[in-house]
């Protein structure tokens, strides 16, 4: 048996090695926290910034998926604005989720615009809401409104397009009420079923706010789910976890942490203020989700450790996965 496992991990790593990087996906989902959640704390904007952009650039990700980034005017707490700033390699696409366009938060994507192209006609943003084209729309009465940020995006090589394509999907479900979380599952796994383009695989990243056995993760992942009493759902396509592709028996694979950084299953840390919060703890609720059409070769929950100051990057770990092209692309 260890021999068998040996081996087995021998050949991962040569198959991981033998790709060339035009021949991966690199992503990342990671909520930055807030700017004005932390503000005169240890763990203010300004003290995290640059880890963050630390993580973001070191992995060479083709594209991240960001939650909770403010566009505001004050400069020490403007996330966007950082971020478009500091790392110019990538471009920043996004909207705040209320009525204004000019500040609030958000969840945008991030791509390297040296790779990818977003589609001239398809992307947009959206709100998770019965009118989802109207900006700060909550009909789903959820705690605040959300989006989803979303785009096709054309490879490039050399400046020219290779005829390969992928969907980027990016979002933020509601953290207390869990019936628009449902309702957030359908509405976006109808987007992807019905995606103009079929052959581009797609990638979902987000905080979920639900943990791998809740409804809504289940429905996106294609079990049956009950929106509400006597309203069950099929879903219209199955996703795929990437993580769990890579890790199917983790046990510890929490991703809130609180600015406690755990590294056990125990989140020790003092009684979450909202009972919503319970469910979150010691949990993954941190995704990227993929069409089965690309297959996942390495995942992994990015443990931060603090800085000798007490400095975390984020009260969230962020999560990152490698993915191989198909090969009738």
């Amino acid at each position: 048996m260890k021999k068998h496992l040996i081996f087995t991990m021998a050949f991962f790593l040569l198959f991981c090695s033998v790709l060339q990087a035009d021949e991966t996906i690199r992503i990342l989902t990671f909520n930055i926290r807030c700017s004005p959640g932390e503000i005169g704390k240890v763990n203010a904007w300004q003290n995290r910034r640059d880890l963050v952009v630390d993580i973001i650039r070191s992995g060479d990700y083709d594209f991240v998926g960001i939650q909770e980034a403010m566009l505001l005017p004050q400069p020490e707490l403007n996330q966007v604005g950082d971020l478009k700033r500091l790392l110019p390699e990538y471009t920043l696409y996004t909207r705040p989720r209320g009525k204004s366009a000019e500040e609030g938060e958000s969840t945008p994507i991030m791509y390297r615009k040296d790779r990818w192209e977003m589609d001239e006609e398809e992307h947009g943003v959206f709100w998770l809401s019965d009118n989802e084209n109207e900006p700060g729309s909550n009909t789903w009465q959820g705690a605040c409104p959300r989006t989803v940020d979303w785009g096709k995006f054309h490879e490039l090589k050399d400046g020219k397009r290779t005829g390969r394509a992928v969907y980027f999907i990016n979002t933020h479900f509601d953290h207390v009420n869990k019936e628009a979380c449902r309702k957030s599952a359908v509405r976006i796994a109808e987007m992807i079923k019905n995606r103009k383009d079929q052959s581009a695989p797609v990638f979902l990243t987000g905080d979920l706010n639900q943990e791998e056995n809740s409804p809504s993760i289940r429905y996106l992942l294609g079990n049956e789910m009950e929106l509400k009493e006597g309203d069950k759902r099929q879903p219209p396509i199955a996703l795929t976890d990437s993580y769990r592709c890579i890790h199917p028996d983790e046990k510890y694979v929490q991703t809130f942490h609180g600015f406690q950084g755990n590294k056990t299953a125990e989140f020790k840390t003092a009684a979450p203020k909202k009972a919503s919060e319970v469910d979150r703890r010691s949990l993954k609720i941190d995704f990227i989700l993929n069409t089965p059409d690309i297959k996942p070769v390495e995942s992994e929950i990015i443990r931060n450790e603090a800085t000798p100051q007490g400095v975390y990057p984020s009260d969230h770990y962020p999560v990152k996965a490698t993915f191989a092209f198909p090969s009738k692309m």
